[in-house]
């Protein structure tokens, strides 16, 4: 009977370990473009939102019977603006506080962008259900705080580099004069941010994945 058991046991603890261990080498990264990019008003510069996550996928018995849970190395959430003329990436906002409840899949996140001259003007607008199902849940005095920042609008001075809040009657007037007349298309901005590097978008993978050069070169997925 004791044999038994600690044979029970043996399995029991084997189970565990290939199912918390079976993740794929591989690294999978990806860096979608979220809804409503838009250029400034002289179309010298671009406005948009990406939801970049580094994750490995499932493998083996893990997989069963859904497909498994990946296994996420990095995800991250910002708005950004990239200048044409320099082909320069900047991160105006973070949404980092966003991604503890709601995954950097770019179908959980939508935005409205107002871009005039040299003020971007935003209002994020997240799955904002799984924030207040967390906040049910938990009572979090952060998760109604996040809840309450995300109902409001705001806008980045290019020139000084700073974010505050904006009136919502100046966001609409803004966005109802500049938002249709100044889209971009998907492709059009994945052409044009073309050639800019993973270290551009904040993705360091020695500080996420370390790994060998060569294994690098072998594992990661970059799509």
């Amino acid at each position: 009977l004791n044999k038994n058991r600690t044979l029970f046991w043996i399995f029991l603890a084997g189970l565990f370990l290939c199912l918390s261990s079976c993740h794929s080498r591989y690294l999978s990264i990806k860096i979608d473009i979220c809804r409503s990019p838009v250029w400034n008003n002289e179309k010298t510069a671009v406005a948009f939102m990406a939801a970049k996550i580094a994750y490995r996928p499932a493998s083996g018995i893990s997989k069963i019977p859904d497909g498994g849970t990946a296994e996420i190395k990095y995800q991250d959430v910002s708005l950004y603006y990239f200048n044409l003329q320099d082909r320069h990436l900047v991160k105006v906002d973070s949404l980092t506080d966003l991604t503890q409840w709601v995954t950097a899949w770019k179908t959980n996140y939508d935005i409205d962008i107002a871009f005039t001259d040299t003020l971007i003007y935003y209002k994020v607008n997240p799955e904002m259900w799984r924030l207040k199902k967390a906040d049910a849940e938990k009572k979090s005095l952060r998760t109604h705080a996040i809840i309450e920042k995300y109902n409001k609008y705001f806008v980045y001075d290019i020139n000084t580099r700073k974010i505050r809040e904006a009136d919502s009657l100046m966001f609409n007037k803004v966005f109802n004069r500049t938002g249709k007349s100044n889209e971009i298309s998907y492709n059009k901005l994945k052409s044009l941010l073309k050639g800019i590097s993973l270290s551009d978008w904040g993705i360091i993978l020695k500080d996420i994945y370390p790994q060998s050069d060569a294994d690098y070169i072998r594992y990661i997925v970059y799509n």
